[in-house]
């Protein structure tokens, strides 16, 4: 009998389950890639797509798409290169356009051996600290191997990533069917609290109602079953699981550090590091040595004042003495005793060259604008290079033509740029007048503009920033029949107006579109209901609209409901499998770093697959050309948001076949080609492919 139950259990499950999910994916987005000697534009652009693929086919994360990320860097005036420390990521990250919950940036390098050597380190927008990094540098043969590695990294950091499961329906007898799976680490015997939250006006007005206390009792791979093991109240459709304890922590520290490479002689050679854990930090040591191989001596490192991760210590002038070059090289410990020493990537201790003196002020590189855009903050950024080392760059600045200066430190934003923000309500005026001063550790300074040449800025009044809107509780049935809509929308400045804008769209008529305005409701949110009709099934396409006293607007993000006479809000009529477009002319191919006449190369394959709900996965499934052996498949990753999808096929050069398959989020399934029908591709000559498709019945 317990079999028979168990096999119906897994049965509902299966039927329940449509490839999605209810829990808040993490957005994240990955913009920059920091390249060692030998690495090339190529090799970076491979690393990238292999690791925003990996991200998109891990459930766990929604990734931001390149577009918004490309606006949010020229709306700041900055470059990708030129975005590398935690405060730039935050920056970034934190923007209205992308509204990321974390922001990954990579490593790549080559190795004595001529492997690829690839690290990645990931900030958490929200603590405005770095999160987490791998627990080693990955190694990949060549560029067909990006993407399995990268794979294994994001699976690796998935596993800390904690999932918000939602109740999916309440059973009869009580039970809840859960969200979320084993492939999303939920396991059997482990307690969760039911809640519901509401949050209204500011972010720490949260009202949280405790339903139940659940055990969860049976496990499938996408789905899971609870009992209530305690009931405070009535659990329901939508209501958060809240673990009850927290696991062993066993992620160490992170630590990111512009490495010091010459330093001037008989000076205190101060080193700083940005350390963080995902819980604390229990200490951070400096060790150092005249010696690559000798005895290191150790310095705790200690915060610095008013910095949350930002750890310093300095080698003593005594200890270097009359050496030519120091070594040293980072440690750090959490609370749990996971530890991270920080090298060279080569495994060596980092070198300082001693030099015996130093007259040469900084260099500074800068272009003064006349005007900028009024934002929440104006941004000045300079490149500030030293022939030995940058102790210090600094703003003065006033909001009158004459009088007193102001002044504020500049930050690294990455190598020999530094940068920092001033608040537009500090500045409280339309005109600056300012300078720039950068000074090295001798006492060597040097100026752009000065005390009695200030350089003037006019600060444009027009407000650029558009509001950022997120929906609460997506379009659903109230109890008298009308429907509504619950969103949350926030400005620097003030949102002037909401509005819920949709299309109806009936089947083979023209659509219908619609615009009303949403209204304030505290503790919800602003509102919109609305009358569909019910007598037809019906298409409904919409996005709330909020614009602040500027004009400024959010980019619509579309909403899809399918309405059927006999049902609630639901998708699961839809009959209509996606549909595969035009291919993208192929005309080359990518030979492998270890190649050899007769290895292998990497095929490129992008095309557009469309769907009108939304396409949930599309794979390829492939084999050497002339291969009798069974496919292999992939997942290909949407690479725009364009529905654009690719992969880069790994086989011999002699060619490849495959054929594409294409699920939607009502698993309706497609193909294009097939086992016995196959799409090629053969090269003409080595390393020159055909600039179309061909098919061929084997």
């Amino acid at each position: 009998m317990k079999y028979f139950t168990a096999i119906v259990f897994a049965l509902i499950l299966l039927l329940m389950t449509k490839h999605s999910y209810a829990f808040k994916k993490s957005r994240i987005i990955f913009y920059y890639v920091k390249a060692g000697n030998g690495i090339t534009i190529e090799d970076k652009e491979t690393l990238k797509k292999a690791i925003r693929n990996a991200l998109r086919n891990n459930p766990k994360f929604e990734v931001v798409s390149d577009e918004n990320i490309e606006t949010v860097f020229k709306r700041n005036g900055i470059s990708e290169d030129g975005c590398t420390t935690t405060e730039c990521a935050v920056k970034i990250g934190k923007d209205a356009s992308i509204a990321a919950d974390y922001v990954m940036y990579g490593e790549l390098y080559l190795s004595k051996e001529g492997l690829f050597l690839i690290n990645v380190r990931v900030v958490n927008v929200e603590s405005k600290s770095i999160f987490w990094e791998p627990s080693r540098i990955y190694r990949a043969e060549s560029l067909s191997k990006f993407y399995p590695v990268c794979m294994s990294i994001v699976n690796e950091f998935a596993k800390i990533i904690p999932v918000e499961p939602q109740v999916k329906e309440v059973r009869s007898d009580g039970s809840l069917i859960i969200d979320v799976g084993s492939q999303l680490g939920m396991k059997k015997g482990v307690k969760y609290f039911v809640i519901t939250k509401m949050q209204y006006g500011g972010p720490f007005d949260v009202e949280i109602d405790t339903l139940a206390l659940a055990e969860i009792d049976r496990v499938t791979p996408e789905l899971s079953l609870a009992k209530i093991v305690k009931k405070f109240g009535e659990p329901v459709v939508g209501a958060q699981l809240i673990q009850t304890a927290g696991e062993i922590d066993a992620t160490p520290p992170v630590i990111q550090h512009e490495s010091i490479t010459s330093a001037g002689k008989n000076l205190d050679i101060p080193i700083q590091a940005e350390i963080s854990d995902n819980r604390s930090v229990k200490r951070a040591t400096l060790f150092f040595s005249t010696f690559p191989n000798g005895k290191f001596k150790k310095i705790p490192m200690t915060r610095k004042i008013g910095e949350s991760n930002i750890y310093s210590a300095s080698i003593p002038a005594s200890d270097v003495g009359t050496a030519d070059y120091i070594y040293y090289y980072l440690e750090a410990e959490d609370n749990f005793g996971n530890k991270r020493i920080l090298k060279q990537i080569s495994g060596d201790p980092f070198k300082i060259a001693i030099k015996s003196k130093d007259t040469t002020p900084p260099q500074i590189t800068y272009n003064p604008p006349k005007e900028k855009a009024k934002t929440n903050e104006i941004i000045f950024s300079a490149k500030v290079v030293d022939d030995v080392r940058v102790n210090q760059v600094i703003l003065y600045y006033r909001t009158k033509d004459t009088g007193p200066y102001s002044k504020i430190p500049l930050k690294i934003f990455a190598k020999d740029v530094y940068g920092v923000g001033i608040p537009i309500a500090k500045l409280n005026s339309s005109n600056l007048w300012y300078f720039l001063e950068a000074e090295d550790f001798s006492g060597n300074k040097e100026h752009i503009g000065d005390a009695n040449a200030p350089i003037y800025l006019k600060i444009s009044s027009k407000d650029v920033t558009a509001p950022k809107v997120k929906i609460l509780r997506t379009l659903s049935r109230k109890s008298d029949g009308s429907f509504s809509v619950v969103a949350s929308a926030t400005d620097d400045n003030k949102v002037e107006s909401v509005e819920l804008i949709y299309a109806i769209y009936f089947e083979g008529e023209y659509p219908r579109k619609y615009k009303v305005p949403m209204h304030f409701v505290p503790k919800e949110g602003y509102v919109a209901n609305i009358h569909l009709p019910t007598d037809k099934k019906i298409r409904v396409e919409y996005f709330v609209k909020a614009t602040d006293l500027s004009g400024n607007s959010n980019p619509p993000q579309k909403n899809i409901l399918i309405l059927n006479t006999q049902t609630e809000a639901s998708i699961s009529e839809d009959s209509e499998p996606p549909v595969f477009l035009n291919y993208y002319l192929i005309n080359f191919g990518l030979k492998t770093l270890n190649y050899a006449p007769g290895g292998n190369v990497v095929y490129p394959i992008i095309f557009k697959v469309k769907d009108n709900v939304g396409v949930d996965q599309v794979q390829v499934f492939y084999r050497d050309w002339g291969d009798t052996q069974p496919y292999k498949s992939l997942n290909m990753g949407e690479i725009s948001r364009d529905d654009d999808y690719g992969i880069l096929l790994l086989a011999s050069d002699r060619g490849v076949q495959f054929y594409f398959k294409a699920i939607d989020s009502n698993n309706n399934v497609s193909f294009m080609g097939s086992k016995k029908d196959p799409f090629k591709i053969i090269p003409e000559k080595l390393g020159k492919l055909p600039s179309v498709l061909n098919k061929r019945t084997n």
